[in-house]
């Protein structure tokens, strides 16, 4: 299987040249300097804990789960004690809590009311031929 010359343009992102034309290689872009110089930057340890004392004194505290929840009770009950009618409490709430229970179950639901339904026209009909047969036998005795 013999390729045609122009194969490898498809198959690298460097341009070829074409008849004649010269092609310049992409430039790199320059890297760009950071905002603050080295020196003012600060260090901190989130993970790591170094083995001399003068650093340890950039370690970062160790985040509990527990701190994280007592900082979003405390949120919470910032924004109840700012509310100031029952409706604003409520609005945190979900107003709808189970409406993917009711998404689920409806299919079934209408199903099993159709049943229902056909059920009871069947007892109706049943109620029905009751009468119509006890009014035959009264008649007959007449």
């Amino acid at each position: 299987l013999k390729l045609g010359p122009g194969w490898r343009a498809l198959t690298t992102s460097v341009p070829m040249a074409i008849e004649g034309q010269a092609v310049e290689p992409p430039k790199k872009k320059a890297k760009k300097a950071k905002d603050l110089p080295k020196d003012d930057r600060q260090i901190h340890f989130r993970n790591y804990i170094p083995r001399t004392p003068d650093l340890r004194d950039f370690c970062l505290p160790r985040i509990t789960s527990a701190d994280i929840e007592a900082e979003i009770d405390k949120e919470i009950q910032e924004a109840i004690a700012a509310a100031e009618d029952t409706d604003a409490v409520l609005a945190i709430a979900p107003r709808k809590p189970n409406w993917d229970l009711k998404r689920d179950v409806e299919r079934k639901m209408h199903t099993l009311a159709a049943r229902t339904d056909r059920a009871v026209v069947q007892l109706i009909r049943q109620r029905i031929k009751k009468d119509e047969g006890g009014e035959a036998n009264l008649e007959d005795k007449k």
